[in-house]
């Protein structure tokens, strides 16, 4: 499959998965319901939908294993292109702080144990060419279903369209990609 085609089908994810999300959302009724993982990939014999236990994300381990688990499948199974939908926590920091905090050299805060975190829906596509991603905030509404903000780009590191994103989830699928083509 030639460049121009695979980012196609990249952005063709994005676009599922975003309507995916938001068709889900629609149908929530209570205020703790929540977005499930969501993997979908894309090799020249068609498109597969993984679906994930939502125990595996209990622990670090559990976690860490998905992840290599699904890098796995998608080298195995030749997926040119995948999909992502992640809940997530996130909080966003300035950039002196940031570089204070990478001189520092212990590392960030984990999003999770924040008192400034935010929770996000976070829609990843990828292929061996790069990663984009959009991003929506996830609201929490007193005796109502929660629902999302507006989506938007992740920041563009890389060039138009393109984006650097780094992630327990992504960083293996990374190295599974790089063998496709």
């Amino acid at each position: 499959m030639n460049r121009t085609r695979t980012i196609q089908v990249r952005k063709d994810l994005i676009k599922m998965m975003r309507e995916s999300a938001e068709y889900i959302g629609r149908d929530f009724t209570e205020p703790d319901d929540d977005w499930i993982f969501v993997m979908m990939g894309y090799s020249p014999d068609g498109a597969r939908v993984i679906g994930v236990d939502p125990a595996m994300f209990d622990t670090e381990e559990g976690k860490d294993r998905l992840a290599e688990a699904l890098a796995a499948f998608a080298q195995e199974n030749g997926f040119v292109a995948y999909g992502m939908v992640i809940s997530m926590w996130y909080y966003e920091i300035g950039k002196e702080t940031a570089d204070a905090l990478d001189r520092a050299g212990k590392g960030w805060p984990k999003a999770s144990q924040s008192p400034n975190r935010k929770e996000g829906l976070l829609i990843i596509g990828a292929d061996r060419f790069g990663e984009e991603g959009i991003s929506a905030d996830i609201i929490r509404h007193e005796g109502k279903p929660p629902t999302l903000t507006e989506w938007k780009p992740m920041p563009n590191d890389d060039g138009p369209g393109e984006s650097h994103i780094e992630g327990r989830f992504v960083e293996p699928m990374r190295r599974a990609l790089r063998h496709q083509g």
